[in-house]
């Protein structure tokens, strides 16, 4: 019986660690909307749910045991209009980031206990302080276990205190139970729904990422690209581009020394091609030797960027020459939008996997870059 127990607390304990190590999934979440074109109802949602919460404490001034003095009116007040202010933060503003996310939990919080100790009876604030359970399913949902842990620890300490003034005022037993109930709706909820998500969020990324090398696979790009038109500001030369290279004759790697020396060359060539690419680029393997980049940049920029990937992997590789031929294609920035995103950029591939297979054909360990009337330059290392 002790070794259960003790095998059941090394258990918890080991979940409780990998869920506080795991990362935030604002990002993912944002993206996974976007794709599915979902922002906008989540945008209105979020709000309308933010003033049905504001509206509480200027509807509760009209109860005996809402505010009776003009410090709990006061109070009232700030929580309803600052409470209106962040739903109108979701119309108004483009889709927050992750601290503008994390800010709003924050202050959501802080407002809605302001509305629970605005009340002059304690008791009705203790069974107001259920709202907090709506803000937990945000942070459930956008962001990782810290915050939430975060949010909950908060909304503990607002509970206790507002139990403890429902004890002193007379009823002791209704503090204890209403108390159990809020911290029931509390915790149960979002602590369940950020597990449910997390295993969710988990096998998603798993199932985007190649195992050998780490970058996105195919699926992994098709759920990315959506994204690149929004890296950076629009110029005047600005351009969405693809890079296609394929590593020269691998074959004879994986003939002469093993394909566990092979597994080797494609990692380190994903590792290279990581770094040689800027953060807002998206690098995925699409399959055996063959990998392709997504960003977007200035024109002038296109070709330099090539250049420097071809380098990159040319670098000696387990103790081997290995090279590589690298197709580009670019279209005008201004064509992609989030409607047309795959389409461009599977075109885009398309052109660049032909401009590569040009390059394969002229030796090899070059650069071609495909134009539109399918004159391609070339450039040989």
């Amino acid at each position: 019986m002790r070794n259960a127990v003790g095998e059941m607390c090394r258990t918890v304990v080991h979940l409780a660690a990998a869920a506080w190590r795991e990362p935030d999934r604002f990002q993912w979440f944002s993206d996974y909307l976007e794709m599915h074109g979902l922002r906008g109802f989540v945008r209105i949602a979020v709000a309308f749910t933010t003033v049905l919460i504001s509206s509480i404490p200027f509807i509760n001034m009209a109860s005996p045991d809402g505010a009776t003095d003009p410090v709990r009116y006061a109070t009232a007040t700030v929580a309803g209009v600052g409470g209106t202010a962040l739903a109108l933060m979701w119309v108004t503003t483009s889709w927050p980031d992750r601290r503008r996310s994390i800010a709003f939990v924050a202050a959501a919080d802080v407002l809605i206990a302001l509305g629970t100790v605005s009340d002059s009876a304690p008791l009705a604030g203790l069974a107001g302080a259920t709202v907090f359970a709506v803000i937990g399913g945000y942070c459930a949902f956008f962001h990782g276990t810290r915050v939430l842990v975060t949010h909950v620890a908060a909304v503990v300490l607002v509970t206790l205190a507002l139990a403890v003034m429902t004890a002193l005022a007379g009823d002791p037993a209704m503090a204890v139970s209403k108390g159990i109930v809020v911290l029931l709706a509390n915790m149960v909820i979002p602590v369940t729904s950020q597990i449910l998500l997390g295993m969710l969020s988990s096998d998603s990324v798993e199932s985007r990422l190649d195992p050998l090398t780490q970058l996105p696979n195919r699926r992994g790009l098709e759920q990315a690209v959506s994204s690149v038109g929004r890296y950076r500001p629009r110029v005047s030369d600005d351009v969405v581009v693809a890079i296609v290279l394929d590593l020269d004759a691998f074959k004879r790697v994986n003939d002469a020394r093993g394909h566990e020396c092979g597994d080797l060359v494609l990692a380190e060539t994903a590792r290279r091609l990581a770094a040689a690419i800027a953060d807002t680029d998206i690098p995925c393997r699409m399959g055996g030797e063959e990998f392709v980049v997504v960003g977007r940049r200035p024109l002038r920029e296109v070709a330099v960027l090539a250049e420097r990937i071809r380098s990159a992997v040319l670098a000696p590789n387990q103790g081997l020459r290995v090279t590589a031929s690298v197709g580009v294609a670019w279209a005008d920035a201004e064509s992609m939008s989030a409607d047309s995103a795959e389409t461009v950029v599977e075109n885009l591939i398309r052109s660049a996997d032909r401009a590569m297979y040009d390059a394969k054909r002229s030796g090899g360990n070059r650069v071609r870059l495909h134009t539109d009337t399918d004159d391609a330059g070339s450039c040989a290392g």
